[in-house]
């Protein structure tokens, strides 16, 4: 499975079994550049001017990256393409437009000692299109390639042409919390991107969520009104061990979710619950027989065993 990214952004990936499968399955990460080097024999490193430079006394900057290479050295397709143009043109001295219809873009090649294509090539990756020289503005200056790339205006070819050079964050833990309702074990904020930069709301400490996913640093959640966001994981706890022993005073009707239309039974008054976590003016609880639900926060009287008792905030 391939994927590339088109522009800079944050990315989430999300894989999941077969419907109804189950299982087990490796995922290995692998960051390479989309693009096939241009010059034959050479890599990023060979890359002497990079884009934005200074051109011109400040007039201009650089739009592209120069890549040095002795003279004649092939200069090749580092994608599968059609010749758009192989002529003179100014400053570029010998130039090659090729159109890379895959991407919707152009990929431009300057300053060659000569060309191998011609206008209308269909073209391989690999494939030779000129040799590398410094024809045009390049003529006082060691031979090298200009390459750039076009679409909607110049773009930074290095992300194209490098790899990241850094390792993904692995996640080697944790894969348990996905789908389950896990609690917040201390206040905390939502967030409405991954980025962290728009709050959604502060969160008490034991609300109850939903893990959809999870990164090494992030976990994304559903609260029980349905609301996505981001919280950071070392906020969340799947240790939902009960935060207090309570006894109903009175008949408590037991809901599915916090929501006063979802009542599915009753606690009767005497039977002994644990408390379990919070949403608004709602709690989750469990009985000693194991019904499970949520109730209204204002529907009992408080009858504490436990030393660390829960805010009824």
């Amino acid at each position: 499975l391939g994927f590339e990214p088109r522009r800079d952004a944050e990315y989430v990936l999300r894989f999941q079994t077969e419907l109804l499968r189950g299982g087990t399955f490796k995922i290995t990460f692998e960051s390479v550049p989309s693009l096939v080097f241009p010059v034959a024999g050479k890599t990023h490193k060979s890359i002497g001017s990079i884009w934005g430079d200074v051109r011109d006394g400040g007039k201009r900057s650089h739009e592209g990256v120069d890549i040095f290479a002795p003279r004649g050295t092939p200069v090749i397709a580092p994608i599968d393409g059609i010749v758009r143009s192989a002529e003179e043109r100014g400053i570029g001295g010998k130039v090659v437009w090729l159109s890379d219809n895959e991407h919707s873009q152009s990929l431009y090649f300057a300053h060659l000692n000569d060309w191998n294509v011609k206008r209308g090539d269909r073209v391989k990756t690999g494939d030779t299109l000129g040799f590398v020289g410094n024809t045009g503005n390049a003529r006082t200056t060691p031979p090298h390639l200009h390459f750039g790339i076009y679409s909607r205006g110049a773009m930074n070819p290095i992300n194209h042409l490098k790899p990241l050079g850094r390792q993904l964050k692995e996640v080697d833990s944790d894969f348990e919390w996905l789908g389950r309702e896990l609690r917040l074990r201390t206040n905390a904020r939502l967030y409405a991107d991954i980025g962290l930069k728009q709050e959604v709301e502060k969160l008490s400490k034991y609300q109850i969520t939903k893990v959809l996913s999870l990164n090494s640093d992030l976990c994304r959640v559903q609260l029980p009104d349905g609301r996505i966001g981001y919280l950071k994981r070392r906020d969340v706890t799947s240790e939902l061990v009960a935060i207090d022993n309570l006894v109903a005073e009175v008949d408590l009707d037991l809901m599915l979710k916090p929501d006063f239309n979802s009542r599915f039974d009753m606690i009767l008054a005497n039977e002994d619950f644990e408390l379990i976590g919070k949403d608004k003016e709602f709690y989750l609880i469990e009985t000693v027989s194991g019904k499970r639900g949520w109730i209204s926060a204002n529907s009992n009287k408080k009858t504490s065993t436990s030393e660390d008792e829960m805010p009824l905030d």
